[in-house]
């Protein structure tokens, strides 16, 4: 494992921040009455949205320092299965097929939510026949902006990844570092799902589950895998495999 200093961890200063905030807001709930102001027609209202500011930046803050604390033990040596870095050629071409491949998912995504949109907004339009200018509009819109997202954000993440100097990542039980991206499978409702190793491309593949709004999302963590690092790969992905 390399000695090198290890990178910044930017949950610990997002969480400092809305601690911060949250401390001024608390500080603002009883501002009114330390001034004075007529509660009945300002005060209580200032209060009771300072409140409701304080205790979501209270609870932003908190899931940002766990965050931060679950990546300090991804770079602890206690926990971490690998370390490595790589070189401009290899970091290079990882980046190509990367974008590729987050192309291809995006517009795949794009098309199956066009198509669903089609058909909601058809039966919407049929029902509302009087309004059908404005929801034709309105779905018009919607699909240029998923288009505009699908184009854009691969494009993002391709830029971000040819301005990294130092390509590096960190492999450890609880979660993975892979140049300025944070993968995590033991928070909240966050789970390990599946693990394996594409010799061919030299990847590991890590499958992991967290519940949003509308339900279980899936996200692949893909892991370039230096040449020299072969047999390592093979390990790590039966060692994560067994969790």
């Amino acid at each position: 494992m390399s000695n090198k200093k290890r990178p910044g961890n930017s949950y610990s200063t997002t969480s400092v921040i809305f601690l911060i905030l949250t401390i001024m807001f608390i500080f603002i709930i009883f501002l009114p009455s330390i001034l004075n102001m007529d509660m009945m027609r300002w005060g209580f209202g200032i209060a009771f949205i300072s409140f409701f500011l304080a205790l979501s930046f209270a609870i932003t803050s908190g899931v940002y320092a766990s965050m931060a604390r679950r990546l300090n033990m991804v770079f602890s040596e206690v926990n971490m299965l690998a370390h490595w870095e790589y070189s401009p050629e290899e970091w290079n071409r990882y980046s190509k097929e990367e974008f590729k491949k987050q192309k291809s998912e995006k517009w795949g995504i794009f098309i199956t939510i066009a198509a669903i949109t089609i058909v909601v907004g058809g039966i919407f339009t049929l029902i509302h026949k009087d309004a059908w200018k404005v929801l034709s509009a309105v779905f018009l819109g919607l699909l240029v902006l998923l288009a505009i997202l699908a184009f854009i954000i691969p494009r993002i993440k391709y830029a971000r990844d040819r301005k990294n100097i130092n390509p590096e990542v960190y492999i450890s039980l609880n979660g993975i570092y892979l140049a300025g991206e944070f993968h995590l499978w033991n928070f909240l409702s966050s789970k390990l799902e599946d693990v394996s190793f594409d010799e061919n491309k030299m990847l590991i593949i890590v499958k992991y589950s967290y519940m949003t709004r509308t339900g279980i999302s899936y996200t692949d963590a893909r892991i370039p895998v230096p040449l020299s690092r072969l047999e390592e790969a093979k390990n790590i992905a039966d060692r994560l495999g067994k969790i």
